[in-house]
């Protein structure tokens, strides 16, 4: 074989559906169809931000919550009130 053609070979065994599963599933790759983050299923137990508009009893009501890179709440908003009810 010239080493045209076992470039080739290669090329199309690396593009393949079956290659390209399962580096996706190793992490490799990014699929198209999923998120670059998924979403983690976990609970607040306790929220320090009292001051919060979305916190009622150290509690956050928010459905889902976003944590920035230096560790703060994304969503958090300031209640005009001063301490949350």
């Amino acid at each position: 074989m010239s080493w045209e053609i076992m470039l080739k070979d290669l090329r199309s065994r690396a593009t393949s559906p079956e290659a390209m599963a399962t580096r996706m599933g190793s992490g490799q790759y990014q699929s198209r169809d999923k998120p670059m983050f998924e979403q983690a299923d976990c609970k607040v137990e306790v929220c320090a931000a009292t001051q919060c508009f979305h916190n009622r009893n150290n509690k956050c009501t928010l459905p889902t919550i976003t944590i920035t890179a230096d560790g703060n709440c994304g969503k958090y908003k300031k209640t005009p009130y001063g301490r949350s009810k």
